[in-house]
């Protein structure tokens, strides 16, 4: 399911979203996305495991 909704909305799947008033919580939650980073490394590359690899970095390049 995740990584459907990742392939999806991309980064903006990791970010909450406020709507009006109300921020709402991000598609993928930390949990998830630590999972899919855990299978990405387990399975090898693959081409999916590779652009998702690649979005992890990108994702904790931003954050501190």
């Amino acid at each position: 399911m995740a990584s459907r909704v990742l392939k999806q909305l991309g980064e903006k799947a990791f970010q909450p979203l406020k709507i009006g008033d109300i921020w709402h919580k991000p598609a993928i939650s930390a949990k998830n996305f630590a999972k899919l980073r855990r299978q990405t490394v387990g399975e090898g590359r693959s081409v999916i495991c590779t652009a998702l690899l690649d979005l992890v970095q990108s994702v904790q390049a931003i954050a501190p």
